[in-house]
């Protein structure tokens, strides 16, 4: 459900006929620009990008970027020299009238989320909530949803069935990784090794 008690639309549903609308956002702070007695922040939300526009400080006391916001005001056409072809709200702005903060940051984010996919991949699982954020790792765990449930429904249909088994994992001494399968311990994976224990079910017989 895409709308709630935070946001009427999200950035994608927005265009210029929207425009003179009063409407509610949310999303992360990506960025922040302060031209002195205006200030210009990227907000992001999953489906796309917004310029908001600011003219009380006081309204982004205490936000820093990644801070989830949600915004009220007015949807308004940006000057023709500021438009952004880059994204598809490029042409349309918003001028807030209120903010209110959603999730605060409490400390410096340890990576740029545009950039998260050239940052190291065991600080990336760390912060995974905030890897996620980044465009091309969403649209890639989407993607791959899609395709689960595509597989899923259509194996259903044709009367093909998905086996799983149970795993668990405990990490052992210099970082080795102790896979168990059904409560029994059946293989072992070391750092550094590309490859995964693959048990598969041998066959399936049915009719």
């Amino acid at each position: 459900m895409k709308e709630g008690i935070y946001r009427d639309v999200t950035f994608d549903k927005l265009s210029e006929a929207d425009m003179g609308r009063e409407i509610r956002v949310a999303g992360w702070v990506e960025n922040i620009r302060d031209h002195g007695g205006i200030t210009f922040v990227d907000l992001r939300d999953m489906y796309g990008e917004l310029q908001v526009v600011l003219h009380d400080d006081a309204l982004l006391k205490d936000i820093g970027r990644e801070a989830c916001v949600t915004v009220k005001g007015m949807l308004r056409k940006r000057d023709e020299e500021t438009y952004n072809p880059r994204i598809p709200t490029g042409t349309i702005e918003l001028a807030a009238e209120t903010v209110e903060v959603l999730g605060k940051v409490y400390q410096q984010v340890p990576f740029e989320v545009m950039t998260s996919k050239e940052v190291r991949e065991d600080v990336r699982l760390k912060y995974r909530f905030l890897d996620l954020r980044n465009s091309k790792v969403k649209d890639n765990i989407v993607f791959r949803s899609k395709v689960i449930s595509f597989l899923r429904h259509g194996g259903q249909n044709n009367e093909t069935y998905i086996l799983e088994r149970e795993w668990a994992a405990r990490l052992c001494t210099k970082g080795i990784f102790r896979f168990f399968q059904g409560g029994r311990c059946r293989y072992f994976l070391y750092p550094g090794d590309k490859t995964s224990g693959r048990a598969d079910f041998p066959g399936v017989g049915g009719i």
